[in-house]
């Protein structure tokens, strides 16, 4: 089989050409490589594109969190003012 017959009546003709695998009964189309980009652009063109929610670090921070620590109502301890007892004190030791 000549495929450059093919080709060339394709390129001639502007056709596309079906050509078929007999023992798996498949069909396969032979285009120009232009025609298809064009295809393929107009099926892309028409398809929608789904809309995705922005992620959360996209989002930005809840207005909670662009406040002061302050204004939020969270105080931070100063353990530095209270002496702890030495029966307040724990160590830990590794188990055996």
């Amino acid at each position: 089989m000549n495929w450059n017959k093919f080709l060339n009546l394709v390129k001639k003709t502007g056709d596309r050409l079906i050509v078929t695998d007999k023992d798996e009964g498949e069909a396969y189309v032979i285009m120009s490589l232009s025609e298809y980009e064009d295809m393929i652009a107009k099926l892309s063109n028409e398809v929608e594109k789904p809309q995705i929610a922005p992620l959360p670090h996209e989002q930005g921070l809840p207005e909670e969190f662009e406040q002061e620590p302050e204004e939020r109502g969270f105080v931070e301890p100063n353990l530095g003012e209270r002496d702890i007892s030495e029966e307040e004190r724990f160590y830990l030791e590794p188990i055996e």
